[in-house]
């Protein structure tokens, strides 16, 4: 297995990349995902982010969550509240969303 490319990412550039692939869970990013992930992060961020995160495929975004939860010092709470908050921001929190957060958990503990 190659190991996913995120020697250019800091902290910051992890969270914004977890909560883009949190937006696209149910295939669909809305405007309400994306202005709440502008509430948490960097506009140039999730430019560039968005950009790589549009490149990779879906076992690629996977392996990048998983070495970045490694790689970094983070308040995983903290984390999951911000996915949580994208999930809610539509009014919608279906069932796919649900089981991602679950699965997210796994991978960043």
């Amino acid at each position: 297995m190659k190991t996913p490319k995120i020697d250019h990412w800091n902290i910051d550039d992890f969270k914004t990349y977890i909560l883009l692939y949190c937006a696209n869970a149910d295939c669909a990013e809305t405007q309400e995902e994306k202005e709440m992930i502008l509430k948490q992060v960097k506009k140039n961020d999730i430019t560039t982010l968005h950009s790589e995160f549009d490149k990779d495929t879906d076992y690629e975004r996977i392996q990048k969550i998983i070495a970045g939860a490694k790689q970094f010092d983070y308040d995983k709470n903290s984390v999951i509240q911000d996915i949580t908050n994208v999930f809610e921001a539509d009014g919608r929190y279906d069932t796919m969303e649900k089981n991602l957060l679950m699965g997210l958990k796994h991978l960043i503990t």
